[in-house]
């Protein structure tokens, strides 16, 4: 099935939504916008799906421009300009094995988030404007050639991880942490210009009652120094 070259918008729920199971389908160069939750949505268990040449902009609820979610895999997203969305695109719950390349991002709180996804490749998009570029928890995924502008946050990995708060304070340094060299290693494969900061790793710490948010890391020489948010949330 293709869906080509039409217009959705203002609808009550999505714009375009195949659902469970759905397969082998191309949504091309489709203009989507104003609708009232995710723009392009497959969810539960769709695959080969390739989500081509679409244009994605102010759509509301959860606001995603386009979402891969709850299993979807082996499916391609290419050549989409997807902008002023809270998320431009989302790889969620198990949505593995695909591929999000040659994308503009632009003017997003999130422009890519992977969450809860491996064996990703995200590959050479053009991201700008976002406060967090691109958003990873499992360091299976790929992230090479991608260009991102004048946004606040390059590369956020996030991570949970248990321990006694009353061994960590703002200016606590960690000498040795897992992610350091995959962090390192982006600068590498991948071009900020105008980035505040490039890249970060956000752990939540659970201890007792509390949970501590840290926020503002920077990976530096083999160290990350973790800056911990003053404001400490109650579970």
């Amino acid at each position: 099935m293709i869906v080509e070259n039409n217009t959705f918008h203002d609808n009550y729920l999505y714009g375009i939504d195949p659902h469970t199971g759905t397969h082998d389908m191309i949504i091309r160069n489709n203009k989507v916008y104003r609708n009232n939750t995710s723009a392009i949505i497959c969810s539960k268990h769709c695959y080969n799906i390739l989500f081509e040449g679409n244009e994605v902009y102010n759509n509301g609820g959860f606001a995603r421009g386009i979402a891969l979610s709850i299993h979807t895999t082996h499916s391609v997203s290419r050549n989409n300009y997807v902008h002023d969305q809270v998320s431009c695109i989302v790889s969620n719950r198990g949505s593995n094995f695909n591929t999000i390349g040659d994308n503009i991002f632009s003017n997003c709180n999130i422009a890519v988030n992977l969450a809860d996804t491996s064996n990703n490749i995200i590959n050479s998009n053009k991201i700008i404007g976002a406060q967090d570029a691109i958003v990873l928890r499992n360091i299976t995924n790929d992230i090479i050639h991608n260009k991102v502008q004048n946004s606040t946050y390059g590369i956020v990995l996030l991570n949970s991880s248990p321990g006694n708060h009353t061994n960590i304070d703002k200016d606590h340094v960690l000498d040795r942490v897992t992610y350091t060299g995959f962090l390192n290693n982006l600068t590498m494969l991948n071009e900020m210009t105008d980035v505040k900061i490039q890249l970060s790793l956000r752990i939540t710490l659970l201890a007792a009652s509390m949970t501590f948010k840290i926020l503002n890391t920077k990976v530096s020489q083999s160290q990350i120094k973790l800056k911990i948010k003053k404001k400490m949330l109650l579970s």
